[in-house]
């Protein structure tokens, strides 16, 4: 039987007028009104999916879920290539706490619906709801292989898990954006709270108040964003002198309509010459998009670096990293870019290759470029770095190395099982670093540890596994699980648990 939809029916035009009429009564929230036309129509429109979608909008309005979700379904049912249906029904899940159904029929409309590319911003809102990185990642991934890297919707995901608390995955989608020369309406806004979280345990103020000043160049007239900016310098009073301070206090007072008196008594500037100072300062000349890079690879460089301090953030700050230093080189900051890939070839333990990256960069005085005196920094910290390692684990950061002790205590183990962390080292893996990361990420929490890997035969489970045991005996593994061994292949692992259960048993009758 013929589906009929909103659509099918354009000639008689009584039903968009309907359609029309009842839309502004449920505009205006008159609900017994538009009660009263939807059920007069109910015979003549009943085998409509827009008609079944009005009901399930009224429903919902009122607060009648359940019902809703009849009305919103049957819609679906008659008519399922709207968008719109899914949406709304997933909005009705997600008001009954039910945010597995509201994915459920999301991903359903992502096959069936057109325009489906209007449900994935929706489905990111959910899965940061949830924190699941993986459907995160998936839905992102899947939208970018289908339509590319779109800024809105880019910028969006960014917006979501920065709200969420997902502030690493809140930078990379910016990073996103980013290359893809989008700017959404807060971009720059974003990229400064950022770097205040990570402020904290690592300075970033100027890059602070650069990303600051870049939104500032977009919206001089945004009271709220001034009062953060000078909020901001107060308690950074290294970072303008006291006129601008007096210039941005004075705008405030200005573009709120309020406290221009006050702005006088407390600083002693006039209007005039606040308008002065500030459009001085604005227009002042901002590094441009290669600073962007930078400061990304500074925040992976320090996640990188401290990969126990930020768990759950669901992304390789390692793999980031060499896409930002990638970035550099096209923006032709070679400088730039080769500090940040030394620093990438310590942490994997290879101090020659280090060594002769970071040799290769020389920093001229004076200085006044903004972005090499802040990788001059890093290429300092990366040589005491290097040095420090180098007296702690010897030249070259050899793999950590089991000892003649932890061989011995092995024995008993390896007579049932075989240590996958040894073998693994004559095995050369590649293209499952994100997965390993990912493996790594998730045995290191304090919490629930397991990892099931499953699919067919050849995809590279035992393959991820071998990789795993190979990074865990590096030094850019966590370090809380940084020595950890793999055993596998227990034959006669019934032996081997009774064996344990008996040395229990025996240590608690000591004990006693």
């Amino acid at each position: 039987m013929a589906r009929k939809t909103r659509k099918a029916t354009e000639s008689p035009s009584e039903f968009f007028d309907f359609v029309q009429r009842v839309e502004q009564l449920l505009k205006e929230e008159d609900w017994e009104k538009a009660h009263s036309e939807l059920q007069s129509h109910k015979r003549a429109y009943s085998n409509l999916a827009e008609f079944h979608y009005l009901w399930g909008r009224y429903h919902q309005a009122i607060g009648e879920h359940d019902s809703a979700l009849q009305y919103l379904l049957r819609a679906i049912e008659i008519d399922p290539t709207d968008w719109r249906f899914y949406r709304d029904a997933a909005d009705v899940y997600a008001e009954q706490a039910k945010l597995n159904e509201a994915i459920n029929i999301l991903q359903s409309g992502k096959v069936s619906a057109k325009d489906a590319f209007n449900l994935y911003p929706i489905l990111i809102d959910h899965a940061v709801n949830l924190r699941d990185c993986t459907l995160l990642d998936e839905v992102v991934e899947e939208f970018r292989q289908q339509y590319g890297d779109t800024g809105p919707f880019l910028y969006r995901t960014a917006v979501a898990c920065y709200r969420a608390g997902l502030i690493a995955r809140s930078l990379d989608a910016l990073r996103l954006c980013t290359d893809a020369g989008y700017t959404g309406e807060h971009h720059y806004w974003y990229l400064a709270l950022i770097c205040t979280y990570f402020e904290n345990l690592y300075d970033l103020s100027d890059a602070v108040l650069t990303f600051y000043r870049k939104q500032l160049a977009r919206n001089p007239r945004d009271a709220d964003l001034l009062s953060e900016i000078h909020a901001y310098v107060v308690s950074h009073p290294d970072l303008v002198d006291d006129e601008v301070r007096m210039a941005l206090w004075q705008k405030i007072g200005t573009l709120s309509n309020k406290g221009g008196n006050l702005a006088d008594s407390l600083y002693f500037i006039t209007e005039q010459d606040a308008d002065r100072i500030f459009t001085r300062w604005v227009n002042e000349r901002l590094p441009g998009i290669e600073f962007d890079y930078v400061i990304f690879s500074e925040i992976h460089l320090y996640l990188s670096r401290n990969p126990a301090r930020y768990p759950g953030i669901g992304l390789d700050p390692g793999e980031c990293l060499k896409h930002t230093a990638a970035r550099l080189r096209e923006c032709r900051r070679t400088r730039e870019a080769v500090i940040f890939e030394s620093w990438l070839e310590a942490l994997d333990g290879d101090v020659k290759q280090a060594e002769r990256g970071f040799s290769r960069i020389v920093f001229e005085p004076p200085n006044s470029d903004e972005i090499s005196s802040r990788v001059e920094r890093l290429k300092h910290e990366g040589e005491e770095y290097i040095e420090r390692e180098a007296q702690q684990g010897g030249e070259g950061f050899p793999p950590l190395e089991s000892s003649d002790v932890e061989d011995d205590e092995d024995e008993g183990i390896l007579s049932y099982g075989v240590n996958l962390s040894k073998t693994a080292e004559d095995h050369f893996i590649v293209g499952l670093d994100s997965v390993v990361r990912r493996m790594a990420e998730i045995i290191s929490r304090a919490t629930v540890k397991s990892i099931v890997l499953t699919g067919p035969s050849g995809v590279g489970k035992t393959a991820a596994i071998k990789a795993l045991a190979k990074l865990l005996r590096t030094k850019s593994s966590p370090t809380n699980i940084r020595g950890g061994r793999i055993f596998s292949d227990f034959n006669n692992f019934t032996a081997f648990r009774c064996k344990v259960h008996r040395y229990v048993a025996r240590q608690a009758e000591v004990t006693v």
